[in-house]
C-alpha cells in the first residue's frame, strides 16, 4: 500500500509538472483578430503589375500582408477573417481586371498519427489526471491514517 501511495504521488507531480509545462499563458496576441493565408493565382502580361496589384491590396484595411510572385503567378494575402475569401477574390478580380482562383495547394510527405486536436487538449488531459491521481492519493493517505 505504501508504494501505490507514492507511486500515486509521483504520478500526480508528473500530471501537474506535464501541465505547467505544456499550458500557454496569456499573450498580447491573443487578443489580435484571427487570420487567414488565400493564394490566388494570376496572370499578367506586363512586369510589375502583379506588385502593383499587391501594393493596391496591402492598402485595405482588413488586410495585414500581400506579395506577389512573378515567376508563379501567386497573390499571397494575409488578413482577417473581416474579409470572406470570396469577397476577397471578388474584390482582386475588380482590381486585376481578370479571373483570380484560389491555388490549392496538394499535402504531400507523411503526416503526424496524432491527432491534432489531442495535441491541442493535453495541457487540460495532463491538469485532470493530475488532479484525479492527487485527489485518490488523498483519499488514500487519509484511509491510511484514520482507519
Amino acid at each position: 500500500m505504501k508504494y501505490l501511495r507514492w507511486t500515486l504521488f509521483c504520478c500526480t507531480l508528473l500530471g501537474f509538472s506535464g501541465w505547467w509545462i505544456l499550458h500557454k499563458p496569456k499573450s498580447p496576441v491573443d487578443d489580435l483578430p484571427p487570420i487567414q493565408f488565400t493564394s490566388l493565382q494570376l496572370h499578367f502580361k506586363q512586369q510589375g503589375a502583379g506588385k502593383a496589384l499587391a501594393a493596391q491590396v496591402r492598402q485595405w484595411p482588413e488586410v495585414s500582408a500581400a506579395s506577389f510572385n512573378d515567376v508563379s503567378g501567386l497573390l499571397v494575402v494575409v488578413h482577417t477573417h473581416a474579409l470572406p475569401q470570396t469577397e476577397l477574390i471578388q474584390r482582386v478580380a475588380a482590381k486585376a481586371q481578370q479571373k483570380a482562383s484560389i491555388k490549392v495547394f496538394e499535402a504531400s510527405g507523411p503526416q503526424c498519427p496524432v491527432p491534432a486536436e489531442f495535441l491541442y487538449r493535453l495541457p487540460v488531459y495532463l491538469l485532470w489526471f493530475g488532479i484525479a491521481t492527487g485527489a485518490f492519493t488523498l483519499m488514500l493517505f487519509y484511509r491510511l491514517r484514520h482507519a
